[in-house]
């Protein structure tokens, strides 16, 4: 298992992870994610659900579009979430998002699961 110093992510935090290895049309590489778990998960399981970030936008239902705030352009992919080991994967937190685009995320991913 791999150490990592880093503090536990918590909900609307941006982190950069590496997505790779991926299959299909999977986003891969070292990318920003949005956190979506709760942190008391995150830090006990040393994993977190993330919903990783690109700066191409397609118009597509299940994508939240990224404040100024955040400190990134470009969309947050919801229909793309992941369990990823943060420690294993060495997430650096880099970040956060408002309420108002988590809250966006997180209706996004209920819809998703048929869950409105």
């Amino acid at each position: 298992m791999s150490e990592s110093a880093a503090a536990a992510p918590a909900p609307g935090d941006i982190v950069w992870v590496d997505f790779s290895p991926t299959l299909g049309t999977e986003q891969d590489g070292r990318r920003p994610a949005l956190v979506l778990s709760d942190h008391s998960y995150n830090d006990l399981s040393g994993r977190a659900l993330v919903a990783p970030i690109t700066s191409r936008t397609r118009g597509w239902p299940f994508e939240v579009p990224l404040t100024a705030q955040s400190g990134l352009a470009g969309v947050v992919l919801v229909d793309q979430v992941r369990i990823v080991d943060w420690r294993a994967r060495h997430a650096k937190i880099a970040g956060a998002v408002s309420p108002a685009v988590l809250d966006e995320a997180a209706a996004k991913l209920a819809a998703l699961i048929g869950r409105r």
